[in-house]
């Protein structure tokens, strides 16, 4: 019997995770937040058919936007792109009372709740897992396991202020949408923190990550960014895009110090809003934890990482070979 306790105590804690993870990004935002109001506009931005190949163009719209797949939008049994909106903006009228003192610390400056929107297009991450197999999993587990929206929200100035995450697979969210019932937020893995002023903004879409990953590696992009949800417990706001370059790159870890040469990168946020880049697997990365016990059900579980989901990553500087 006490192992069944203290097992269920550890899981419980495992499951928390992801929250006491954002918590702690935050507290070292916190420390480095600009006291100043000056805004940093969140603008979308334009590709330019040069820094993509030519088949990677051929989904671009005139203006240089990408034209996202169906499963980006609309993905089968999840939540939609629209709805992650709209719950997103519910989500902050929810819970701005108990949350703005936080995000306003961490942006750096007063946040209006009343005054934020979604800055663009909801993001839709999938999972990081090629499976999640075991006993009876409660949803609370296949939700957190599985695809999230991310929704990055802006303030009157037009500039990203905070974002909110929570699970594609809650579905029981959208109901209460127009109403003034109860949204269970709890049952989603939602979660939400202010954006420090100054941070890379560019990185919640497709467009500003393609553009940063064809500045800094030299080589057009040759494909679609794809989001993939960081692994438990790495918040999914911290987004991670999957970029695959032209031709490889050479390029040396900031953390191991060694140099291979990638063709497939990932761009954006490392361990915080204010480390940000081109980044790949680490690899003197710790293992990832793939036994697990179920919070609710007590079932034990086990997950596997995606063939292209690294346990850890490291940002990494270079260019051509």
């Amino acid at each position: 019997m006490f192992a069944v306790t203290e097992g269920f105590i550890e899981v419980v804690r495992a499951l928390r995770a992801r929250r006491r993870a954002v918590a702690v990004v935050v507290s070292a935002l916190m420390i480095g937040a600009c006291t100043d109001s000056g805004t940093v506009s969140a603008p979308a931005v334009h590709l330019e058919t040069t820094q993509v190949t030519e088949a990677v163009a051929a989904s671009l719209t005139p203006d240089g936007r990408f034209i996202l797949p169906s499963s980006a939008v609309n993905p089968v049994g999840e939540i939609s792109e629209a709805q992650a909106r709209a719950l997103a903006s519910r989500y902050v009228s929810d819970v701005a009372q108990f949350r703005v003192a936080e995000w306003s610390a961490s942006y750096g400056s007063p946040i209006e709740p009343t005054a934020l929107i979604p800055c663009d297009h909801a993001l839709h991450a999938a999972t990081p897992y090629a499976s999640v197999t075991g006993g009876k999993l409660s949803p609370l587990t296949l939700h957190t396991f599985g695809p999230h929206w991310i929704v990055p929200m802006c303030g009157r100035n037009g500039a990203l202020q905070m974002v909110v995450s929570f699970a594609a697979l809650a579905t029981e969210l959208t109901p209460n949408l127009g109403t003034k019932q109860v949204i269970p937020w709890s049952e989603a893995d939602a979660l939400s923190f202010g954006v420090p002023s100054g941070s890379a903004s560019d990185m919640y879409s497709p467009e500003g990550a393609t553009a940063y990953a064809f500045k800094k590696g030299g080589k057009r992009i040759a494909s679609i960014p794809e989001l993939v949800m960081n692994p438990m417990p790495t918040a999914p706001a911290l987004v991670r895009w999957q970029i695959d370059l032209e031709t490889p790159i050479n390029v040396i870890g900031t953390e191991s110090g060694l140099t291979r040469q990638r063709g497939k990168l990932l761009v954006g946020f490392g361990d915080t809003f204010r480390s940000s880049g081109l980044l790949d697997a680490n690899p003197k990365a710790a293992a990832p934890v793939t036994s697990w016990v179920d919070a609710v059900t007590h079932q034990p579980f086990t997950v596997v990482l995606g063939a292209n989901t690294p346990q850890g990553v490291e940002i990494v500087t270079g260019g051509k070979p």
